[in-house]
């Protein structure tokens, strides 16, 4: 794979990820069902990404370790969670491909495996704690 088509793949996987995410709020509206928490979940969610990121170049805590904290795992996330919170039954495909653009994000040199594993470990579990929230009435 050229650098080229790498850049090309790894730009189009967060735009995808809205959209589908854009497509499951059509749904759930169309079928009449509420989308008000799962909009709050996710707005919440990506501002934790965000304030994570700012905390970040606030304190310097991944450079302290000779790492850099990836908005780019941290949006994927935000997003991903969504869409398994959606349909469970989406996890796998959901995972893999998640996990296809960490690999491509290592192969651009976008980011390293630690600092896409560090950004991931301190962000999944407040995604949890978000959308299981969201998840109780």
């Amino acid at each position: 794979m050229t650098y080229e088509v790498g850049a090309f793949l790894a730009d189009c996987y967060t735009p995808v990820l809205v959209a589908i995410s854009l497509w499951i709020f059509y749904r759930q509206r169309a079928k009449g069902q509420p989308i008000r928490l799962d909009i709050r979940a996710l707005a919440l969610s990506l501002v934790l990404v965000y304030a994570l990121m700012l905390l970040d170049a606030w304190l310097g805590i991944w450079p302290a370790l000779n790492l850099d904290y990836s908005t780019h795992t941290a949006i994927a996330l935000a997003f991903c969670a969504h869409h398994i919170t959606y349909r469970v039954k989406w996890t796998i495909p959901v995972v893999l491909g998640l996990l296809a653009y960490l690999q491509l994000m290592k192969f651009m040199h976008y980011h390293s495996y630690l600092d896409m594993l560090t950004t991931s470990l301190c962000l999944v579990p407040l995604l949890w704690m978000v959308w299981l929230k969201r998840n109780r009435p």
